[in-house]
């Protein structure tokens, strides 16, 4: 009898939650549930989700997506640098031949393609989290900024095979249509890149607040509006534009680090700057 009130004792000590608590893996509300127990949905033990809001305690599920994305966008971006430079390259070396811009139009879509997945992983919902976001958030604006930049990458690809190449007269009038298709797709393509541009900066600030990093923090905020201003401004001595695009592949990267550093050793990469 002694043993069994202890034991009653025991069970009655173990705090329950009362509060909403989303699973780390699965999203499941753990609310009213005692914090010993497995998650009724997936078995993830409950005390890997009242951890904290830090990085190291999501799932290594979720960081792994993060990880991913940030890894195709970043190797994305020097495809596409790549890619615009040997354009130019095939340009000069073909004259007005077709096939040079039929290849570029071709490479630039796969490339485009495999950088939209990439912020589309980027912007993975972490089961931790997502009862308690709110529709407008960064990580939703982005999504649906890529959403539309997908469907926008893909009419622009069909388009470049009816418009004809510059310096020769239009055939008929499909290439009247596809021209101005052209120029409207373009103005959405651009509305759609900025959108998405703010949203990844804001929702990496996000980010770097749960490493934490303030210099992630601070940086994304000033870039905003830094970035634009040095694209803009520095396209008139043409390096602007790889200058902005060169500080904008090395904060990313910066969370990627982190991440990496994380999935092997628990913490954070100690890298110089860093605060919090």
């Amino acid at each position: 009898m002694v043993g069994a009130g202890v034991a009653g004792a025991a069970a009655s000590a173990v705090p329950f939650l009362d509060r909403d608590v989303a699973c780390v893996r699965c999203s499941y509300n753990l609310r009213g549930l005692p914090a010993n127990r497995n998650c009724p949905e997936c078995g993830e033990p409950i005390a890997n989700s009242i951890k904290g809001f830090m990085l190291q305690d999501a799932s290594p599920e979720y960081r792994g997506k993060l990880k991913l994305g940030l890894s195709l966008v970043l190797n994305g971006i020097l495809l596409l640098v790549v890619v615009m430079v040997g354009s130019i390259v095939l340009g000069y070396v073909a004259g007005s031949a077709a096939w040079p811009r039929i290849i570029a139009n071709g490479v630039g879509f796969l490339v485009g393609c495999i950088m939209l997945l990439g912020y589309w992983k980027y912007t993975e919902p972490d089961p931790g989290y997502v009862i308690f976001e709110q529709p407008s958030s960064a990580r939703n604006v982005v999504r649906i900024a890529v959403a539309v930049g997908a469907a926008v990458s893909l009419t622009q690809f069909v388009l470049g095979f009816f418009v004809a190449t510059p310096g020769t007269a239009p055939a008929s009038s499909v290439w009247a249509f596809g021209t101005m298709l052209v120029v409207l797709v373009g103005l959405v393509s651009f509305v759609a890149w900025v959108v998405q541009f703010l949203g990844v900066m804001n929702y990496t600030a996000w980010v770097g607040g749960r490493v934490p990093d303030e210099f992630v923090v601070r940086r994304a905020k000033l870039y905003r509006w830094l970035l634009p201003v040095i694209y803009v401004v520095g396209a008139i001595v043409v390096i602007g534009p790889l200058i902005a695009l060169v500080m904008y592949w090395n904060l990313l990267d910066r969370v990627r680090k982190h991440l990496k550093s994380i999935g092997a050793t628990g913490m954070p990469a100690e890298l110089p700057g860093r605060l919090g």
